[in-house]
């Protein structure tokens, strides 16, 4: 996340990432527990569900490199910069 994100935006890239591990932790359980228990498609269905979503969220994040970058005096934290 260090190499993502500017160094003037650290907390909020940390505190989205934060958001989404919590919202995957709320999500993925209740997705299975409405697929397979409530719709009754049973726990192979509900695996190749969520599976999709993986695959969906790594076609997302394919294109993203986390090759190292300079970020300019115009993305450092004010206090960085005196």
């Amino acid at each position: 996340m260090a190499r993502l994100a500017p160094p003037r935006h650290y907390g909020q890239f940390f505190g989205l990432y934060a958001m989404v591990g919590r919202f995957g932790a709320v999500i993925g359980p209740f997705t299975w527990g409405l697929i397979a228990d409530t719709l009754g498609l049973g726990q192979p269905v509900a695996v190749m569900f969520l599976f999709l979503w993986v695959v969906i969220a790594l076609v997302i994040l394919r294109p993203v490199g986390d090759e190292r970058r300079e970020w300019g005096p115009d993305h450092l934290p004010a206090l960085a910069r005196r």
